[in-house]
């Protein structure tokens, strides 16, 4: 009885490590692409500015 209690509490913290596991893994997935979509537009933005700003300097 002792043990089944115990192996039940065990067995639902685990659950439980898995879903924040789970959880924060997804965040990170989520934080990363959002990370990458931002540097690709800044390192857009910038390779555009690059090309417009010889033209500009040149008039």
């Amino acid at each position: 009885m002792v043990i089944g209690y115990w192996l039940l509490v065990i067995g639902y913290w685990l659950l439980v490590i898995g879903y924040w596991l789970l959880v924060i893994g997804y965040w990170l997935l989520v934080i990363s692409y959002w990370l990458m979509v931002n540097g690709l537009v800044v390192e857009w933005c910038i390779s555009h500015q690059l090309m417009r700003n010889p033209a500009t300097s040149d008039q």
